[in-house]
């Protein structure tokens, strides 16, 4: 081979390494889990904040300029408190609600679905273990999660949405607090 032949033989090798090894990441990029809510004493609600929420505990802050929310009360029993939570610009939602029926499905479908499926605990302020947390994702990068608080008695979930609208969803639900119970001095 000629001197040129090469030198153009290790420049076409460099290129092709390259390519090679950035086509491996970017097919092998995983999501990183969302962050674990620890559900705090709630605080003053910020400014452009609309806190959301049964009377009695579990809440949670939507920036009120990029989301629209609904409530929700069925007719019939049982009686369930709901929250609809969708970007201005987006047809993803995000569904938080209070005193859900118990789940009589065993097998949860994104997880069935998904290329990868966590769960973990949720801790209070204190420690204690208050609920549990389900994430997943497809190979097309989009992301479910279901939030269960309180033993089941409040659930936050978004079912497969883009990356965008996920990391949305994450900072409502990552905003959760529980209202202060007035004591009574005796």
């Amino acid at each position: 081979m000629s001197r040129y032949g090469n030198i153009w033989f290790a420049i076409a090798f460099g290129i092709s390494l390259v390519c090679a090894t950035y086509v491996y990441f970017v097919l092998n990029r995983k999501p990183s889990a969302p962050i674990a809510p620890v559900v705090t004493s709630c605080n003053i609600t910020k400014p452009g904040m609309r806190r959301i929420g049964d009377q009695f505990g579990l809440q949670f802050d939507v920036p009120a300029a990029n989301f629209t929310i609904g409530k929700w009360m069925p007719d019939a029993p049982p009686i369930v408190l709901g929250f609809d939570v969708r970007g201005k610009n987006s047809t993803s939602l995000l569904t938080i609600s209070f005193d859900p029926p118990e789940n009589i499905s065993v097998v949860d479908p994104a997880s069935v679905f998904a290329e990868h499926a966590e769960k973990r605990n949720v801790f209070d302020e204190k420690g204690h273990v208050i609920g549990e947390d389900s994430w997943s994702y497809l190979y097309s990068g989009e992301r479910s999660r279901r939030v269960q608080l309180r033993g089941g008695r409040a659930v936050a979930k978004y079912d497969f949405v883009n990356e965008r609208d996920a990391e949305s969803f994450d900072q409502i639900i990552g905003s959760a607090c529980l209202l202060s119970v007035p004591t009574h001095e005796q």
